[in-house]
């Protein structure tokens, strides 16, 4: 039986999601997003760090 590695199964699993995500559990993904930006802004590579910081703020526009 094949494993996954505990970070590719939430992974996957949050790509399956419907719903969008609200309260806690944006805050949380959204936090996450601006952790990956910055640590790909330590790495010095721009392009991605911009396009995880895009997709950290996408969910943000839809709050009044």
């Amino acid at each position: 039986m094949l494993r996954l590695n505990p970070i590719i199964a939430e992974v996957l699993s949050m790509a399956k999601q419907d719903a969008p995500l609200t309260g806690e559990a944006l805050i949380k993904e959204v936090c996450r997003r601006i952790r990956v930006a910055r640590s790909y802004w330590d790495a010095h590579n721009n392009a991605a760090c911009r396009g995880e910081r895009d997709r950290a703020a996408c969910p943000l526009q839809h709050i009044n």
